[in-house]
């Protein structure tokens, strides 16, 4: 017969010296030993503490994002260092700088802000959308740079 206390007990391991939130009120459910959340008293299940969603995509972005920036960065350098910056490589270069100031921006907001648990209220389709415009972004502003040079 299997033991009716098993979720519970496989709960208060999940919650011991974790930061959950209670997936009902948002309650910290950190060190609970009975499995309910004492704000609203429901017995949460595993499966509610699953990874986000979104969380591919997110870093999906930020992998996009962060190599477009450096490649960008190194583009950047090169054609202030190399080009002596006549009059057409200091327009690429001005050109690099506002494509790296946006991709930087992007990789701030996905990183550091609440902007991950809006994604995650997103649907898949517009979560593809942002991924394909951040890969768009990081590597397009290779591909304009060069084209431009």
């Amino acid at each position: 017969m299997a033991d009716p206390n098993a979720g519970n007990r496989s709960l208060t391991k999940f919650f011991a010296g974790r930061n959950v939130p209670c997936p009902n009120c948002g309650y910290n459910l950190r060190d609970q030993r009975t499995g309910r959340c004492p704000e609203c008293g429901r017995v949460p299940e595993m499966w509610q503490f699953r990874v986000s969603p979104a969380l591919g995509e997110i870093i999906a972005s930020v992998i996009a994002l962060g190599t477009g920036l450096a490649i960008n960065a190194v583009l950047m350098v090169g054609a202030i260092l190399g080009a002596g910056m006549n009059g057409r490589a200091a327009t690429s270069a001005l050109l690099v700088f506002i494509i790296l100031l946006i991709q930087g921006t992007g990789l701030i907001l996905l990183m550091f802000s609440g902007v991950r648990q809006w994604v995650g209220t997103l649907s898949p389709a517009a979560r593809l959308g942002m991924v394909a415009g951040a890969w768009l972004l990081g590597g397009g502003g290779a591909v304009a740079f060069l084209v431009w040079l």
